[in-house]
């Protein structure tokens, strides 16, 4: 791969063979992968955001499965080990809250119950 950026720092990536050298235009300066990779690193905040919206989803994920046990409980409609799923669920639930999603090198998401 051939890579260029604009005055932007938009990174551009073209086949070596020369299949898309009509695209470069002349506004495009050649990099390295090396530097290419670098301008391609999401910034803290968009880490902090996408571990916002993993966060979410999972806690989400968490709730559903929370409600449909309690239910099943409440109406005495459990299954074998459903109690046990319920605490569990439960731990995990408080585990995601608590992480510190502004710690985006480091993240030690919780394993999910089984």
């Amino acid at each position: 791969m051939k890579y260029f950026k604009n005055k932007d720092n938009t990174v551009f990536a073209y086949e070596d063979d020369g299949s898309q050298d009509f695209l470069i235009t002349d506004d495009k300066v050649q990099i390295s992968e090396s530097e290419a990779m670098e301008f391609s690193k999401p910034t803290n905040e968009e880490l902090i955001s996408q571990n916002l919206a993993i966060k979410n989803a999972l806690i989400y994920e968490a709730n559903q499965i929370i409600a449909f046990l309690q239910d099943a409980i409440d109406l005495d409609m459990a299954e074998s080990g459903d109690k046990e799923k319920l605490e569990l669920w439960r731990k995990y639930r408080i585990l995601l809250n608590r992480l510190d999603i502004e710690q985006t090198a480091n993240i030690k998401w919780p394993k999910q119950p089984k």
